[in-house]
């Protein structure tokens, strides 16, 4: 999060971390810079996890502040 906001982005840009992508495990934590990096420390359960940064993600739904979600996220935002 610093190393982005060192170069512009600002706190309220939308984030989302996918854990277990494509898989029947797949969790989905979607908010802001600052939403995610306040909740992401107790959320994730170890899986690797995809970080999505920029405005895509506020297209499917991300807003703060975070929320989570362990139903699958659509095919726009796991593909990149």
């Amino acid at each position: 999060r610093a190393g982005l906001l060192a170069h512009g982005l600002p706190d309220a840009t939308p984030a989302a971390l996918i854990e277990r992508g494509g898989t029947s495990q797949q969790r989905t934590l979607r908010g802001t810079l600052r939403t995610i990096a306040e909740a992401a420390p107790g959320w994730t359960t170890g899986g690797p996890v995809r970080v999505l940064v920029g405005d895509a993600v506020g297209l499917t739904g991300g807003a703060a502040p975070a929320y989570a979600s362990t139903a699958p996220a659509t095919a726009g935002a796991v593909s990149a």
